[in-house]
């Protein structure tokens, strides 16, 4: 509820557009720059790295406000433009103050199905032994969380890689996530803006590897993916507290699906460069209704 607004009606002539940037693909910057060109809105790029925090550059009310950059640099800028009456993708009036850092606990409180995970946060030996057990045996996932494109997720096939991976990984300060291995399963990567699926695409595998990477097949692109997996995507992003992100789903060939992580920000562009479908404009059309509803509410 947004009771403690007092905004001031304004055209869209005078709204605008807030975007962090802090090292986000180009494509990513110009299909947002471009949707706002066609909906004459005004936008303003805040580069975290060189950011002078001056009141005078905080957003307006009225205005709009994104952030796809991820360092921590990007969310204290975004954080610091951010005024009750600005629209952005977070659900709650001060969400973007808060950042949930143990997503796999929520999900399964809110019956969301993951594979099954545990967290290593040691090297014991008989805890290690009893997890894969409890996960059904090898091969297993060893995930290390902050990474992209794959990298940091490790198929193990026999307790010795495993006891030696996880002996580097933790001998780095690193607490990995243990999970179960999803063979033969189907790798969705669903954008969700708002309560619906905008656009969905098939991660097939890459050659020779496990791991999957984005579809340049414009036939794998969709405007959604299946009722089951729509529903379990932008439920995965709501419970984060979220409006907008990008949900990996597996697709077992029984049926049965598991939410693998929902990210946001995310890399939105795939499915507008691949399908064609425009993702940026179904985001900032929905920043602009949210925008909206705050000046109806005076």
């Amino acid at each position: 509820m947004f009771y403690f607004l007092n905004i001031i009606s304004e055209s869209k002539a005078l709204m605008k557009l807030h975007l962090v940037d802090d090292g986000v693909p180009s494509i990513s910057k110009e299909i947002i720059l471009e949707a706002c060109k066609k909906r004459g809105l005004d936008t303003i790029v805040h580069e975290a790295a060189s950011f002078v925090f001056e009141p005078e550059r905080k957003a307006q009310l009225g205005d709009l406000l994104f952030r796809p950059a991820i360092s921590s640099a990007a969310m204290r800028v975004e954080q610091y433009l951010f005024q009750p009456g600005v629209a952005t993708f977070y659900s709650e009036p001060f969400g973007i103050y808060f950042n949930n850092n143990n997503a796999t606990f929520l999900y399964e409180l809110n019956d969301i199905p993951i594979p099954r995970t545990f967290y290593l946060h040691n090297t014991n030996r008989d805890a290690i032994d009893y997890y894969v057990e409890q996960l059904g045996g090898y091969p297993v996932i060893l995930k290390v969380l902050g990474h992209s494109s794959g990298v940091g997720v490790m198929k193990l096939d026999n307790t010795e890689s495993l006891y030696s991976v996880v002996d580097f990984v933790c001998a780095n300060g690193v607490a990995p996530l243990l999970c179960a291995f999803i063979p033969d399963a189907v790798h969705w990567r669903c954008v969700v803006v708002g309560k619906e699926v905008v656009a969905a695409y098939i991660n097939p595998k890459d050659k020779d590897d496990f791991r999957t990477y984005g579809t340049t097949d414009s036939n794998e692109v969709f405007s959604n993916a299946s009722p089951e997996i729509d529903e379990l995507s932008v439920k995965a992003v709501t419970v984060l507290g979220n409006e907008f992100g990008g949900v990996d789903v597996l697709q077992h060939p029984s049926g049965r699906c598991y939410v693998l992580e929902a990210n946001f920000p995310c890399y939105y562009a795939h499915a507008q460069k691949i399908g064609g479908i425009d993702v940026a404009g179904k985001m900032i059309d929905y920043l602009l209704k949210k925008q909206s509803s705050f000046t109806q509410l005076t």
